[in-house]
């Protein structure tokens, strides 16, 4: 038997998440100590060839690389060289390597501070490490719920607002979600977002042309990133989506369903547009008593309903035999256009 939670679909973080995690956090601390690791490579490694063509009798070249390692941490393996070349090498390494230290540790505290804190600073470094992900600009009520729902979908998600102290964005935050406090307009503040790297952005914010401007920004930044809008103008979104090839979603229009829905006591879930078709996603609970109990799944079907999910008792099946019968008690999620919805919701009333 399945249990799974139809009102709210989605996954828990798994050990996929985790790895991918640790993986952008080891690029992290690469990227932000590259200038001192290739200084302290190329010091060995350089230093090492230098005493190695100097002595090749006395030391070979992997012997020489260990030899300038030590150095760096102000030890030696050898005594000290009479050749002036050298003596300049033993004499400056050991100053060197005492700055590369101080750096790391400078760097390794600041990092760790910009974590716990919560500052800028990390989530501009993490947002760095980011490939493939999806850009939400405006994480607003509309812009937290997606992001909700794109990480139960196991999506990589750097969310932009303008508000730093709002609620949600810190409450994302203190989760772990990389949101970044900057305006989705300005193409500074995108690309700190690191969108020329990002599969998809969604601009979800409470203003139409910001949303436009912000998606067309991206789209200069990053010419094959895929641009989601949110627009309140239904005209302007119908517009926009023929002539730019770009989704731009009305949240009156997608909203209208929902609303409607309620009023008739109707359960819709979400409304899929194909075209000039709408599809409501919806789900019925069979009451005792009604036609719909004991019909056979096949002939909801057979009336233009496609059916998606049925539960029974604890059994949940994503694939349904079309000869299994409904009693009281079923779920049923359905795809339908309303006409045949309102139909099936006539079949529950007896």
């Amino acid at each position: 038997m399945l249990e799974v939670d139809l009102s709210r679909p989605g996954r828990s973080p798994g050990a996929r998440d985790r790895f991918f995690k640790a993986l952008r956090f080891v690029r992290l601390i690469l990227r932000e100590f590259r200038v001192p690791l290739g200084i302290f490579f190329g010091l060995v490694l350089g230093g090492g060839l230098l005493i190695h063509l100097d002595h090749p009798d006395q030391a070979s070249f992997p012997q020489a690389c260990h030899e300038m390692f030590a150095l760096v941490f102000n030890e030696h393996t050898k005594e000290f060289p009479k050749a002036v070349h050298l003596e300049v090498v033993y004499f400056l390494t050991p100053l060197v390597g005492l700055v590369l230290i101080a750096d790391g540790l400078v760097r390794v505290g600041v990092i760790v501070l910009s974590k716990k804190a919560h500052l800028r600073e990390w989530w501009l470094m993490e947002a760095s490490t980011y490939r493939n992900h999806i850009v939400v600009a405006g994480v607003g009520k509309v812009g937290y719920r997606i992001v909700r729902q794109l990480l139960r979908m196991g999506e990589a998600v750097v969310g932009l607002d303008r508000d730093a102290t709002s609620h949600l964005v810190m409450e994302l935050q203190g989760e772990g979600v990389c949101v970044l406090s900057g305006d989705a307009r300005l193409k500074s503040s995108l690309l700190e977002t690191n969108v020329q790297h990002a599969r998809a952005i969604i601009c979800s914010t409470d203003d139409d042309l910001a949303n436009l401007d912000a998606g067309l920004t991206a789209r200069t930044i990053n010419p094959k990133i895929r641009v989601v809008l949110r627009i309140f103008d239904d005209t302007i979104a119908a517009k926009f989506e023929k002539e730019f090839d770009i989704p731009a979603i009305s949240t009156s229009q997608t909203a209208a369903p929902v609303f409607a829905a309620a009023a008739t006591q109707r359960s819709v879930l979400y409304t899929v547009k194909l075209d000039d078709l709408e599809l409501d996603v919806i789900d019925f609970t069979v009451r005792g008593g009604t036609r719909l109990s004991g019909m056979r799944l096949g002939d909801l079907e057979e009336k233009g309903v496609r059916l998606i999910a049925h539960r029974s008792g604890r059994d949940v099946s994503m694939r349904p035999d079309a000869e299994a019968r409904l009693k009281e008690g079923d779920t049923i999620v359905v795809a339908a256009s309303a006409d045949r919805v309102a139909a099936l919701q006539a079949l529950t009333r007896g």
